[in-house]
């Protein structure tokens, strides 16, 4: 026959089902209140929960009037909330709202977009094409081209006309003094012969 289980404590008698080792008044109301919850020791958690119950109300008979007023709060409260306004009607609202914002949202890029669009078009229809445009900018390169041509040709004709009258004027100084000296040199060589003709009487 096994022989009673008894409180580590104060030797008190604890029950078959009762793993602690220590009885209710040895653990405290918070540990037996702490049983009643989803953070409840093993020993607590393989009790029934009504023995649970008995235990707390057994040290503490005020916390059973506490619990069932705490419960009939919460039923009247649950019964005070409208039938027909769901509970989820807050969320949908919030999200129907968000939707709209969406939509606008997407409906103002689509018109950016095609405004977008159309200027693009304007801007590519008021300009020449590319033939044009390539041609417009080439040709200034050629007039400018050509009048530096043309510059140069007059340059070149002012010049060379320059060296041909400078090659005259050297020529023609060059033949008037051979000339001058020639005179000169026959005036000395005919002077002898001059003075040897005889002189007429008039």
């Amino acid at each position: 026959m096994l022989e009673p289980l008894t409180c580590r404590a104060c030797m008190t008698l604890l029950q078959q089902d009762d793993g602690h080792e220590l009885c209710p008044s040895c653990l405290g109301v918070e540990h037996l209140r702490q049983g009643l919850t989803t953070d409840a020791c093993l020993d607590c958690g393989n009790m029934p929960h009504s023995v649970r119950v008995a235990r707390l109300a057994a040290l503490e008979p005020d916390w059973e009037s506490e619990s069932q007023s705490s419960q009939l709060q919460a039923a009247q409260f649950s019964s005070k909330r409208p039938a027909s306004v769901p509970l989820s009607s807050a969320p949908k609202k919030k999200r129907c709202k968000t939707r709209g914002m969406l939509s606008a949202a997407l409906d103002r890029v689509d018109r950016i977009s095609s405004e977008w669009a159309q200027m693009k078009a304007l801007f590519q229809a008021s300009q020449p094409p590319l033939s044009e445009r390539v041609t417009g900018l080439e040709s200034p390169c050629v007039q400018v081209s050509a009048h530096e041509e043309d510059a140069i040709s007059v340059a070149a004709s002012d010049t060379h006309f320059r060296d041909d009258v400078i090659d005259l004027e050297s020529r023609g100084s060059d033949t008037g003094s051979h000339v001058s000296s020639g005179l000169f040199d026959r005036g000395n060589e005919w002077s002898p012969q001059l003075s040897s003709l005889p002189l007429r009487n008039t």
